[in-house]
C-alpha cells in the first residue's frame, strides 16, 4: 500500500497488514522532494504523485524486488 504524507512530505510504503516498509521524498522542489503530496495511484509498474504546492505530477518507476 502508498501513501502522500501530505504533512511530512513524502510518500511512504506499507505492507497490506500495515507494515511500514520504506519511505520517499523530502520537503522541496527539486527531483524527488515534494510540496504537501495529496495523492498518489499505480498504474503499469509507474507510481503517479500529485503534488499539490509544486504543481506537478512526478512519475517514479516501480522496481519488484525478486
Amino acid at each position: 500500500m502508498v501513501v502522500a504524507d501530505f504533512w511530512n512530505h513524502r510518500i511512504q510504503v506499507f505492507t497490506l497488514d500495515g507494515r511500514f516498509l520504506t519511505m520517499v521524498g523530502s520537503y522541496g522542489k527539486g527531483d524527488g522532494m515534494f510540496d504537501n503530496p495529496r495523492a498518489v495511484a499505480v498504474l503499469d509498474d509507474r507510481l503517479y504523485v500529485t503534488d499539490r504546492d509544486n504543481r506537478r505530477i512526478p512519475v517514479f518507476e516501480i522496481c519488484a524486488s525478486q
